[in-house]
């Protein structure tokens, strides 16, 4: 683990599968899963700041995957995977999106 909390530039690093966020707590939202952040002092409006970036970088990915799945030439004419992997993709987009807004809105 010290490679990871070299990474993260922290002081130390703890993994709980069964952690449960405390309301106001930073969280970062990744495909592996959700890594809760303790600190002394979070700077909140950089936190919302972040959070809302990155809100707004995955609605944009979401519709650009949801206009392609929209349009009936790309879907008869794609390979049936790669239709299912932008069908998943849109199902993990929409996945991440609750989690952040959920994120953003507990640091109200």
């Amino acid at each position: 683990m010290p490679t990871l909390t070299r990474l993260l530039n922290a002081e130390e690093v703890e993994l709980d599968p069964k952690y449960q966020a405390q309301a106001g707590k930073p969280v970062a939202v990744t495909p592996l899963g959700e890594i809760f952040l303790t600190v002394a002092t979070a700077d909140r409006a950089g936190e919302q700041q972040r959070l809302d970036k990155e809100i707004a970088r995955i609605e944009t990915e979401a519709r650009a995957v949801e206009e392609k799945l929209k349009n009936k030439s790309f879907v008869d004419r794609a390979p049936a995977a790669v239709v299912e992997e932008h069908r998943r993709r849109l199902k993990d987009f929409s996945a991440q999106l609750a989690k952040l807004k959920q994120a953003r809105e507990s640091l109200n």
